[in-house]
């Protein structure tokens, strides 16, 4: 009988063994979740889903003993954006990229074809010497007349845009006054360039 009794002492140990390596582990788990989403949520400004009345000195104290850096991964929604706009056949004004990365013609995100849009967009306009101002909603800046188009080869391999083109920079209204405005998007400046594209560079 003592055999016995020695394995299924051993089996006991082994059992209480495992229970102990798996309550550690379910404990180290749940504080290092917790740590990020408290580091997270206090590196996050005030959004619709949070706000943060009340509670700076907390969020000052988090930020400086466990810095993270989030904007490093991510680009804040209401900051200026160049987009460009081409007119279609009635007229309308429609965009000429793809964005945004979600939508259905991205796959939802995980195409990754559009990347190289913005780049590209960037380089054809840092060539423009100045833009027209128009501190008005989209609509109305896309209405004006043509003031003055520029004329320029595109200097990248892509070449996705070509032709006629506006380029408003423009601005999301905030979210705190969406139902006070006609418009979602407001526009600051714009400029009209004519893309030629052909052998790439």
């Amino acid at each position: 009988m003592r055999p016995s009794s020695n394995r299924s002492g051993a089996r006991t140990d082994d059992r209480t063994l495992v229970k102990s390596v798996r309550v550690t582990f379910g404990i180290a788990l749940s504080f290092v979740v917790l740590l990020l989403a408290v580091t997270l949520g206090a590196s996050w400004p005030a959004n619709i889903l949070s706000s943060t009345a009340g509670l700076d000195g907390a969020k000052g104290a988090i930020q400086a003993a466990l810095p993270q850096g989030w904007a490093f991964f991510t680009r804040s929604p209401e900051d200026p954006s160049l987009v460009p706009y081409v007119t279609g056949s009635d007229g309308t004004w429609n965009r000429a990229d793809t964005l945004p990365q979600g939508s259905v013609t991205n796959l939802f995100g995980l195409s990754r074809n559009q990347r190289a849009q913005g780049t590209e967009l960037a380089l054809i306009v840092s060539r423009v010497p100045k833009l027209t101002a128009c501190d008005d909603y989209l609509s109305e800046c896309l209405a004006m007349p043509v003031a003055h188009s520029y004329s320029f080869a595109n200097p990248t391999s892509s070449q996705f845009f070509c032709g006629p083109l506006r380029v408003v920079l423009q601005t999301p209204v905030k979210w705190s006054f969406r139902n006070e405005t006609p418009e979602e998007v407001r526009a600051e400046q714009f400029v009209d360039i004519d893309i030629s594209c052909g052998k790439a560079p």
